[in-house]
């Protein structure tokens, strides 16, 4: 059967630092907890799922231990890691340092580390409604080889007109403008914060999000965390207020609204119903340490809707 999304690259592991203090040159902090959990397009890939889409996670992991633990993570949340090829080498790994609600990323890459190819790219690999980008994966100063890829991937996936959901990421101002834009004009949804819509408009010379809307093919998404989301699509605005939760760790917060949103899309919603829920599950993230397998649970969403309807009643 297949899948309803598809998603390639950024697949990483986190070590997540919790912090009782910044750090400060020369000084000693002695973190409160220490984890290791899925990161980067692992988190959309297992909130998706939990929700009920199917998934198929496409990337290159090492034969070290965390590449076994990525695979392994996935594989038991039902996700079809058939394409997760595993590689000599080590895997992607990131230090995420949390302190006072906000985070900050140390990423560690060596002349080790594994990257998807393009020659790992097959057509009959792509099939489904959708197919799930990071700008991440884009970024050729990181991997010029799991770039050209990731683009391969998007050509072959716009070539059967698949939908094309792309986060921007913090780094999209590093992605090769030719391949951006190109990109932009074939995506279905783009999501995006704050920070990124103004690295962004500095990258194309943008500025106003109707600007950037002229280049994008389908809808603009924009997260604004506790202030809420809204969507733009043909000049239209379409607004819901944020979760008012107790965050203790933002980190990948994002990519669990993505997945509610994009779930609420494939299921026919109406934009603010799909709005709504990216809302309540990103909300719901930022209670816990890192993401993955600390994403919410079906369960756990449908109660947190079922409160707030009671509050409206």
């Amino acid at each position: 059967m297949n899948p309803d999304i598809v998603v390639i690259g950024d697949l990483v592991t986190d070590l997540l630092l919790f912090l009782p203090m910044k750090p400060r040159p020369e000084s000693v902090v002695l973190p409160l907890k220490i984890t290791k959990q899925v990161g980067g397009s692992g988190t959309f890939a297992i909130m998706a799922r939990r929700l009920g889409l199917r998934v198929k996670a496409i990337e290159c992991v090492g034969k070290d231990g965390n590449g076994f633990f990525i695979r392994e993570s996935l594989a038991r949340e039902g996700i079809d890691v058939n394409n997760v090829f595993i590689r000599k080498g080590e895997t992607k790994t990131c230090i995420v340092l949390i302190y006072n609600g906000l985070k900050s990323f140390i990423s560690l890459y060596s002349e080790k580390t594994v990257f998807l190819r393009p020659e790992d790219i097959k057509k009959e690999m792509l099939t489904g409604n959708g197919l799930y980008i990071s700008g991440y994966s884009l970024v050729g100063k990181i991997s010029k080889q799991e770039r050209n890829a990731v683009y391969k991937a998007f050509k072959t996936c716009r070539e059967k007109n698949m939908k094309i959901f792309f986060d921007a990421g913090p780094l999209v101002d590093k992605i090769l403008e030719k391949q951006l834009l190109e990109i932009l004009a074939s995506t279905d949804v783009l999501f995006l914060n704050q920070a990124e819509l103004k690295s962004l408009s500095r990258k194309l010379s943008m500025k106003t999000l109707d600007e950037l809307g002229i280049l994008v093919k389908g809808m603009i998404v924009l997260k604004m965390g506790e202030k809420g989301a809204v969507a733009r699509f043909k000049r239209k605005s379409i607004y819901v207020r944020a979760l008012k939760t107790d965050s203790i760790d933002p980190t990948w917060a994002g990519d669990c609204f993505n997945a509610g949103f994009i779930y609420g899309l494939l299921k026919g919603w109406a934009v603010e119903r799909s709005l709504k829920l990216a809302n309540v599950i990103g909300g719901l993230k930022t209670k816990r340490i890192g993401g993955g397998l600390n994403a919410p649970s079906k369960s756990e969403i449908q109660k947190c809707l079922c409160f707030l309807n009671k509050e409206k009643g």
